[in-house]
């Protein structure tokens, strides 16, 4: 049941992430980003929580068991920024390089083909 709030967090996440390139942020932009969406995400997750298992339905509840996950939702900011300050602009430029090595160019007026990637074939 789960698992539609989840589609749901990492589909935001990665949409909101693609914003970022407008901005162009820096190491420290990038663990902003992370902090963010780590306790975000947890956020979207508790609101699954709260509707599943928790009785009355309430604004306290709903701030109670926020509160009762902070830890994990610590955590998850803590490693995502972490991971976005270690490997987020190596992994950037990596996924640039495919951006460019296959995109999608116009040959003509309406129509579309694929660029060819450079490989060395045996």
């Amino acid at each position: 049941p789960w698992t539609i709030y989840q589609m749901f967090a990492w589909g935001m996440s990665g949409v909101t992430a693609s914003y970022l390139k407008r901005f162009n942020p820096g190491r420290r932009g990038l663990i902003a980003f992370g902090i963010v969406w780590g306790y975000l995400f947890g956020a979207i997750m508790n609101l699954w929580f709260w509707a599943a298992f928790v009785y009355p339905l309430t604004p306290m509840t709903f701030l109670i068991s926020q509160l009762n996950s902070l830890w994990f939702d610590t955590a998850h900011a803590v490693a995502n920024a972490i991971f976005m300050g270690l490997w987020g602009k190596k992994t950037i430029s990596i996924l640039e390089r495919f951006h460019k090595r296959f995109q999608w160019q116009t040959s003509g007026p309406g129509k579309r083909v694929a660029a060819m990637p450079k490989v060395a074939l045996p």
